[in-house]
């Protein structure tokens, strides 16, 4: 609680300490699946502040998005992956690693398929497509594809403005 109440101040160290304290007291727990749901939630926790005082691409924040996304499947919460995945994905883009965040990239479109109403797609900064993943098909060719394919077709169009705007809507 002191964690995200700092980070709620805008206490980024402050939340950082708290955070690794939280998770240090919570080490010396016997494991349990409780010990590792609490765990979770504060790996997680712990990635606003590491990104807001190093950035993306510190190993801090790697050690952190890689223990998360452990975490889910030992607890079997799947509500924090796309979290894990997207600092992953951020962590190794930065890092020019492209082939792993493409990697990891690619397992985050897979989820927001299954979970998402709406979703929207961003290149370099922009808002470039967004609609329920039928509407994203019916704009493109071959409509019965999955959303992964559709992204892979969207950055490869030979028709794309300059801009980057694929959105026909």
């Amino acid at each position: 609680q002191a964690g995200e109440h700092a980070v709620r101040k805008t206490a980024n160290l402050e939340a950082i300490r708290h955070f690794h304290r939280a998770l240090e007291l919570l080490a010396t727990l016997p494991k349990s699946t409780e010990r590792d749901q609490r765990e979770l939630l504060l790996q997680t926790a712990l990635y606003a502040p590491l990104i807001a005082t190093q950035g993306w691409t510190t190993e801090d924040v790697r050690h952190a998005a890689q223990r998360a996304y452990a975490l889910t499947s030992q607890v079997s919460d799947s509500t924090l992956l796309a979290p894990a995945l997207y600092a992953l994905t951020a962590y190794h883009m930065g890092r020019a690693e492209y082939q792993q965040g493409f990697e990891i990239g690619m397992r985050l479109l897979n989820i927001a398929e299954e979970l998402a109403d709406r979703i929207g797609i961003i290149d370099q900064g922009k808002l470039v497509a967004h609609g329920t993943v039928d509407e994203l098909r019916s704009r493109m060719k071959g409509g019965g594809k999955a959303l992964e394919s559709i992204f892979l077709e969207m950055f490869e169009r030979p028709d794309r403005p300059p801009d980057g705007s694929i959105d026909e809507s």
